[in-house]
């Protein structure tokens, strides 16, 4: 075990892959794919044809993702080489129809820059991290945007503090072109991984202990590939996310022991983009400026909300929500089995296609309204105490038990 402190000061290489046609029919597809998109050709007299065709089809392509590696033909392999050195290139290679083989793309000389998770001198020690290793960003402004596959890592610990401003991660939309991950090419969205994906314990974001005041990362988007019992805590986001609409700490998990404290910043899990999922155990939001926002595909056990906004959605049943403060959406296809309401505001959006949205809920106080959708939904148990309000329309939620306070109160009807 060892901790290993970003410093992001490697050289630039250029990467270069190789693939070799291993067998030649004149009826097969010989194809390089990046990104999903392709080139190809038929094979063409023998291997070192076929090689010197499929080069020549890479080059002509005028598809950023192509334009920016430059291939060339020996014998009968292919050799692509980046344009410009630290910029990372995917590519895979396949066939189709006869008998027609090909090898996989194989990397000569890896990529490295100051902005590779892979390099390692980019590393305190001089090397990657790695199993049950700590990592640590902290005051410092390099970005993290190539080598992000590392879902075969497991460390201990993963610590992003407040005084890194640098970005781990690419945004979605715009293809990255240069070393430094800065200059994009906004036509077509991004090939490569956009997360750094990791198997880690605890992973905490935003701590700042000390003077002065720390600004934060703009874009933080963390895949934590733990299928065990995991720990996040978000002390602090920066302001503002790097990529309009979305929030600067973008999150994803894959275990139901995946548990997430929020007490400062903004922070989605798996919202980067439709379809994205998530797994997440317990949920708990305690910052009154604390903001969370979950795609339409989470699942999530509990939620426990003490103050701040969210906007909370799963797609499996939700075991427990509680508000004490603060102002909660519920969205999405889901049943709710308990809901408890202390204070603050609650707008449950949600429905569930064959059953009761929420199956009970306990209004203690605050306000729960439930006219913001005009979505037919059922209540099973609606018990209401005294200092609570209820917003509803009659024609939209049914409510089936309705338990009304003991006592003397008010029905205020509009």
């Amino acid at each position: 075990m060892a901790t290993k402190y970003w410093i992001g000061t490697a050289s630039e290489v250029a990467q270069v892959d190789t693939v070799q046609i291993t067998g030649y029919d004149a009826g097969t597809t010989y194809i390089l794919t990046v990104g999903g998109v392709t080139v190809s050709t038929i094979g063409t007299t023998d291997a070192n044809g076929t090689a010197t065709a499929l080069a020549a089809a890479w080059n002509a392509s005028t598809h950023p993702y192509f334009t920016g590696v430059t291939a060339s033909a020996a014998t009968d392999t292919v050799t692509l080489t980046a344009d410009v050195a630290g910029v990372e290139f995917i590519a895979v290679s396949s066939v189709t129809g006869a008998s027609g083989t090909i090898g996989a793309v194989t990397s000569s000389t890896a990529n490295a820059g100051p902005c590779d998770w892979s390099t390692p001198e980019n590393w305190s020690d001089g090397s990657i991290p790695g199993t049950s290793d700590t990592v640590i960003f902290a005051d410092n402004a390099v970005n993290v945007c190539y080598g992000l596959d590392q879902s075969a890592l497991a460390i201990n610990n993963l610590f992003i503090q407040q005084t890194y401003t640098g970005k781990i991660g690419l945004a979605r939309n715009a293809l990255v072109t240069t070393a430094d991950g800065e200059t994009t090419v906004s036509t077509k969205p991004e090939s490569r991984p956009s997360y750094l994906s990791i198997d880690a314990d605890v992973v905490e974001i935003g701590k700042h202990v000390g003077t002065g005041s720390a600004i934060g990362s703009q874009r933080l988007k963390i895949d934590n590939t733990n299928t065990g019992a995991s720990t996040t805590k978000i002390f602090a986001t920066a302001n503002t996310g790097a990529e309009t609409n979305l929030p600067p700490v973008r999150l994803k998990y894959n275990s139901t022991s995946a548990d997430i404290f929020i007490r400062g910043g903004s922070v989605g899990i798996a919202n980067d983009q439709p379809g994205e999922t998530a797994i997440v155990g317990d949920l708990y939001l305690n910052g009154v400026n604390s903001n969370v926002y979950c795609g339409d595909d989470c699942q999530i056990q509990t939620v426990v909300q003490t103050n701040g906004r969210s906007i909370i959605q799963s797609t499996t049943t939700v075991t427990s929500i509680d508000l004490i403060n603060g102002i909660m959406s519920i969205e999405g296809d889901f049943t709710a089995t308990a809901i408890n309401i202390e204070d603050g505001i609650l707008y449950p959006n949600h429905v569930k296609s064959a059953g009761a949205a929420i199956t009970t809920i306990n209004i203690n106080g605050g306000l729960v309204d439930a006219t913001k959708t005009s979505v037919l939904r059922t209540w099973t148990n609606v018990n209401l105490s005294v200092g609570s309000s209820i917003k509803v329309n009659s024609d939209i939620v049914t409510m089936t038990n309705f338990n009304d306070p003991s006592g003397q109160y008010t029905i205020q009807v509009s």
